[in-house]
């Protein structure tokens, strides 16, 4: 198991952002773009957050966390954006990926399988998107416990009427983390930890395993 020191700075940033919306009470799905160990930008989840703050989108559908990051490139690093890599904690939407491609990012890391909403096959059946030769790496095994846990207490909090249909999607991809999700929500663990920072709350996590 890695530690939180071990891992890639892209996903200490991408979910230190999913952390932050989980803090501010929406979907715990946070992003990162990289030029090697150079931040680009990042973006969070901000679709139920109706406070303005550093993202560009916010309360508003389209306010997913690959959107913000990729309109919060700067103008002077647009230029060599084929040669960055986008972290992302969830498997990127059909929404976030179309904007992947059409936003000429090459290269796609993500840590946890969305079978509820996940897009990037299209990068092998989509003639267009084909074209752009994107590489995709993902799922991440420990990453995707730590980000499907985070996404499924969420919903069992937010959405108790609704939950179990999409935790049954969570749980086709990573059960264990839709487990570790619900012993936490037992306790109310992660509501009493959110002046932590997002290291501790990894730990708390693995620490279930």
């Amino acid at each position: 198991m890695k530690e939180w020191k071990e891992i890639e700075n892209g996903w200490k940033v991408a979910f230190n952002n999913a952390w932050e919306a989980f803090i501010s009470n929406t979907i715990p799905i946070g992003c990162a773009i990289m030029n090697n160990e150079i931040l680009i930008s990042s973006g969070c989840n901000m679709i139920y957050n109706n406070q303005k703050n550093k993202m560009p989108l916010y309360n508003n559908k389209l306010a997913h966390a690959e959107i913000n990051a990729i309109l919060a490139i700067k103008e002077k690093d647009q230029e060599n954006i084929k040669k960055y890599t986008l972290y992302s904690t969830s498997e990127p939407c059909i929404l976030c990926f179309g904007a992947i491609s059409i936003g000429n990012i090459r290269h796609v890391k993500y840590a946890a399988r969305d079978g509820f909403a996940g897009a990037t096959s299209l990068n092998k059946i989509h003639g267009h998107t084909k074209s752009k030769n994107i590489i995709i790496e993902g799922p991440n095994n420990q990453l995707e416990i730590v980000q499907i846990a985070l996404q499924s207490y969420y919903e069992i909090k937010n959405n108790p009427n609704i939950c179990e249909k999409i935790l049954y999607e969570f749980e086709k991809d990573n059960i264990e983390g839709v487990n570790i999700a619900r012993k936490l929500f037992a306790k109310r663990t992660l509501d009493k930890l959110i002046s932590k920072d997002i290291e501790y709350i990894y730990n708390q996590i693995l620490d279930i395993m």
